[in-house]
């Protein structure tokens, strides 16, 4: 595959998952490390980067985590500072839905 067609997809890396988050995830930070490595060696290769951040649809009121204008909708600090050439965001439950 060409590197044209080449990008690094990381979905949801949202403060929500984090201990204090709204639905923190188990093992977090070693995904977290995970995840900037992957980055890291992305950009090495000059592979692209891609978020996709996703929201609650607020027309469905407000829901447990995800809810725009938050902090824990917001991208991870580290994951944020280490890559941003684009993000996509996706108003629903899951990017395969929008």
């Amino acid at each position: 595959m060409a590197a044209s067609q080449r990008a690094l997809i990381v979905i949801d890396p949202q403060n929500d998952y984090l201990p204090a988050g709204k639905f923190p995830l188990w093992n977090i930070d070693a995904a977290i490390a995970n995840i900037e490595q992957a980055i890291a060696k992305a950009y090495a290769a000059r592979v692209p980067v891609v978020h996709v951040q996703h929201f609650a649809d607020s027309k469905q009121g407000i829901a447990p985590f995800f809810n725009a204008g938050t902090h824990g909708a917001e991208i991870h600090t580290l994951i944020r500072d280490a890559a941003l050439d684009r993000v996509e965001c996706c108003i629903n439950a899951s990017s395969s839905d929008s």
